[in-house]
């Protein structure tokens, strides 16, 4: 059901930020993000985090609606 929100080719993110001079972490494994979110920090220059998830799993939606549901006026 993701298919249409999947690139046909993968996409070098990390590549492409650390050209334009970011700071740049993959997290590929559950427990690494805390670590690169604080090593970002640290920079205070522009970061990026790159998050590698499995395709076959969708995100889970309703709680990331419910999550910003308060910063969107009706």
């Amino acid at each position: 059901p993701l298919a249409a929100a999947r690139y046909r080719r993968p996409l070098p993110v990390v590549e492409i930020a650390a050209a334009m001079g970011l700071h740049t972490w993959v997290v590929d494994r559950p427990g690494q993000i805390q670590g690169a979110v604080r090593e970002a920090l640290i920079q205070r220059a522009p970061a990026l985090i790159e998050v590698l998830v499995d395709p076959e799993i969708p995100p889970p939606l309703a709680e990331r609606a419910r999550s910003v549901a308060g910063f969107i006026e009706r």
